[in-house]
């Protein structure tokens, strides 16, 4: 366990989302997927995630509950950007943290497709929920690094997860 909570694991049974899965990541309260390696050393301006998440209550317990961040450096001191239950929080070039208030809730107990598209180029920021858009910014601007912009968690990061038993 780190700050971010446990790592996720593969199931091989049970709720798989659709009978032509054959597995899926399980975790429990704060439970992530971090940093792919594919994208270490990569500069790439441009990030698409897309992922289903079934949880097993609301996200609306309290507390700041991140589903994805995405940063430009790992150790999160450049480019930072993060997908919450009530809004998104986004940072880069002048170090000042900008927020778009807006709920991002996830149904209990039923598969939800996020999607997360983020483009440098245009200064934008664009996050779905089962196909409706729930944040849409255009004043983002990534840091002046040359590093890419990578995904350094995806998953359920409660800020007060002691309000999430599972």
């Amino acid at each position: 366990t780190n700050i971010y909570g446990n790592q996720l694991t593969v199931v091989k049974s049970g709720d798989l989302r659709t009978s032509h899965s054959s597995a899926a990541y399980y975790g429990e309260v704060k439970s992530y997927v971090g940093w792919p390696r594919v994208l270490s050393g990569a500069t790439n301006q441009k990030l698409y995630a897309s992922w289903w998440f079934k949880p097993s209550q609301l996200a609306n317990n309290g507390g700041s509950n991140k589903f994805i961040r995405v940063w430009d450096r790992s150790d999160g001191t450049a480019t930072r950007i993060s997908l919450t239950q009530m809004h998104m929080t986004y940072s880069g070039t002048s170090g000042n943290s900008h927020t778009s208030w807006g709920t991002t809730q996830p149904d209990a107990n039923r598969w939800n497709r996020f999607e997360f598209y983020v483009d440098s180029g245009s200064n934008s920021i664009t996050a779905t929920l089962n196909g409706k858009v729930v944040q849409n910014v255009n004043d983002f601007r990534k840091s002046n690094t040359s590093e890419g912009l990578s995904v350094a968690q995806i998953g359920f990061d409660p800020s007060e997860g002691n309000r999430y038993p599972n």
